[in-house]
């Protein structure tokens, strides 16, 4: 028997469990509970109404799904499928249960939710009836920053036409940063990085580099949308970037899952549902963050940045672009632009470590092509390598393995499967990148994927590390410019290297949130020497 009779065992299994239980509690509430108030009481009668009726709920909502949604497992009593979710690898679940019910099928998160696990019916969502999937999440875990069940806010929880507003004047304002001035901003913070760098290579000591990669990539993002600047170590920074890990960790746990699922749980008095407490209070507190930075705009105008751009419009364009939309927006773009792009590159230097080869071979094209000079966008293509290597990291990384959840605008159809309104909608990309069918061995480390038989970069339609469809990442170009700049400038001036005995680091992902960060590690750093550092 293969492992998808296992799978379907388990999953009708836990099903018929799941509804015994609930059974049991009914039982024990007619004979225990009721039966002590009300002596005498006739608990067999109203026992054999309730297993009648629960039997027929089951029936009926087996149908209604039958008729309603794509095919899928069934759902445990309250829990849904969650239970058999892996959390921390869900592409791996995604790939499960598209060999049993097809690339389009449904699962029982916190509502019914249509999974699109491989690349055909993702473009059929996202590019043929993108306009149709091309809402957001109204959970409570969204809904609770945003004020806005029907709109959302911001704009990557935004939807309608204030996200259509709101993502035309990011292009418009990211349209003069494009080009040479991107990659200006990226090279002045990648020297500053490297000065960092420089210290703990005169140390010689092992060092966990997120907080340094962390804040190069933060100052970029800042730069553009608050125009603001922080050292590494400054403690404001620390705290925002506290908050944000706590957000990101926190949406994915038990207990937002269960307010999503019953949103009266968000009433229970604060402390009961700890992580709950500490999502919504990190979530508050950056947006605090955010309001003072925007009143400090409104003294000090015209400040070059995104910000200020968003309150000039406000002058025409009150109701449109209030303050709280504002506040959303620049946050999302803050954390968009720097939690995906430090997570990449700290799986980029876990694989470097582990196949030191690469670094040596990318290394060495990056010298041939720039020697002493500091990188260039414009030659990007002269060094296919080291592009297919950045392409692997971003691959095997999968930063984002759930994507956001779309959500349908109105009814449509996916695959040949109607798919009502306000349905939500999974494009399982990190499927994808993992699909045999695709990418063969996919688990492996293997740069050389990414190059055809000449040796030249070979892109591949599959390989969507950014989305597609209207909802597209709209910081795709910045991620591109900042992962190989930074990229080929450290692999041009440093070396990561272990010395014997030194932990090796596990490329395995930590306990997640929406994005994967690997398990902490530390690494040596030594300087190459090929390129001074003011």
């Amino acid at each position: 028997m293969d492992k998808s009779f296992w799978i379907k065992l388990r999953d009708w299994t836990a099903f018929a469990v799941s509804h015994h239980v609930i059974m049991g509690i009914y039982l024990l509430l007619l004979r225990a509970v009721v039966g002590y108030f009300y002596p005498g009481f006739q608990w067999q009668y109203f026992f054999i109404r309730i297993f009648i009726f629960h039997i027929g709920y089951i029936i009926v909502s087996f149908i209604i799904r039958a008729a309603t949604y794509p095919p899928g497992p069934p759902p445990m009593a309250i829990l849904g499928n969650s239970p058999f979710v892996n959390v921390l690898t869900p592409e791996k679940t995604f790939l499960e249960y598209r060999e049993i019910y097809g690339p389009i099928f449904t699962l029982h998160l916190s509502q019914p939710t249509v999974i699109l696990a491989d690349y055909k019916s993702i473009q059929d969502g996202l590019l043929k009836n993108g306009q149709h999937t091309s809402g957001r999440s109204s959970a409570e875990s969204f809904v609770l920053f945003t004020g806005d069940r029907n709109n959302g806010d911001g704009v990557i929880l935004a939807m309608r036409q204030k996200w259509k507003d709101m993502r035309h004047e990011i292009s418009r304002f990211m349209n003069k940063w494009y080009g040479k001035p991107m990659d200006e901003l990226v090279l002045h913070h990648t020297q500053c990085l490297e000065v960092e760098l420089l210290k703990i290579a005169e140390n010689q000591s092992l060092v966990d580099l997120r907080d340094p990669l962390a804040g190069a990539i933060a100052n970029v993002i800042q730069q553009i949308t608050i125009g603001r600047n922080y050292m590494y170590q400054d403690q404001e920074f620390q705290t925002q970037l506290r908050d944000i890990n706590a957000v990101v960790k926190e949406i994915m746990t038990a207990e937002v899952f269960f307010v999503n699922c019953y949103p009266w749980l968000r009433y229970l008095p604060e402390g009961i549902l700890r992580k709950w407490t500490n999502y919504k209070r990190s979530g508050f507190r950056l947006q605090q963050w955010f309001r003072t930075i925007l009143e400090e705009h409104h003294v000090n105008r015209h400040q070059g940045d995104f910000m200020s751009h968003m309150i000039d419009l406000q002058e025409s364009k009150q109701e449109q672009f209030n303050d709280l939309s504002i506040i959303l927006t620049c946050g999302d773009m803050w954390t968009g632009g720097m939690e995906t792009t430090v997570t990449t590159l700290r799986w980029g230097i876990i694989y470097l470590l582990n196949n030191p080869e690469v670094q040596e071979k990318c290394h060495k094209e990056i010298i041939e092509v720039f020697g002493n000079e500091l990188p260039d966008m414009s030659k990007m293509n002269q060094t296919p390598y080291v592009r297919a290597t950045l392409s692997e990291i971003q691959r095997l990384a999968n930063v984002l393995p759930w994507a956001i959840p779309h959500k349908t605008l109105e009814d449509c159809c996916i695959g040949g499967y109607d798919i009502p309104v306000n349905t939500e909608v999974i494009p399982a990309l990190g499927a994808t990148l993992f699909d045999p069918n695709v990418f063969s061995s996919p688990m492996e480390f293997k740069p050389e994927r990414f190059l055809d038989e000449e040796g030249k970069y070979r892109v591949m339609e599959e390989f969507r590390p950014f989305g597609l469809g209207p909802r597209i990442c709209l910081g795709e170009r910045i991620a591109r410019t900042e992962l190989y700049l930074i990229f080929a400038s450290l692999l041009q001036n440093f070396r990561f290297y272990l010395n014997r005995g030194d932990p090796i680091p596990v490329p395995e992902r930590v306990i997640g949130g929406i994005t994967a960060p690997p398990k902490p590690y530390a690494t040596r750093v030594e300087y190459l020497g090929n390129r001074s550092i003011n």
